[in-house]
């Protein structure tokens, strides 16, 4: 994986939404991760929209624009 980017947006189903990284796999598909750190949970937006993402993608903006995020994950540290 490729880190093509951070602080990156995509338009969302209800708004934009931010990622901590985007990654480019290397069958060039692109991947939002979002970071929680020290507890911290995923708004009720984020859990929605990373669902929709994961079904649908979503279009990149800025940097981004012309890509399609098509799955997301979260990592949680400590």
């Amino acid at each position: 994986m490729e880190v093509v980017g951070t602080e990156m947006t995509i338009k969302g189903p209800l708004g934009s939404r931010r990622y901590d990284i985007v990654v480019r796999d290397s069958a060039g598909r692109y991947h939002g991760i979002e970071v929680k750190t020290g507890g911290a949970s995923k708004t009720a937006y984020q859990d929605f929209t990373d669902r929709f993402v994961n079904l649908f993608g979503g279009a990149g903006t800025g940097g981004l624009k012309g890509v399609t995020i098509e799955s997301t994950s979260t990592v949680f540290l400590p």
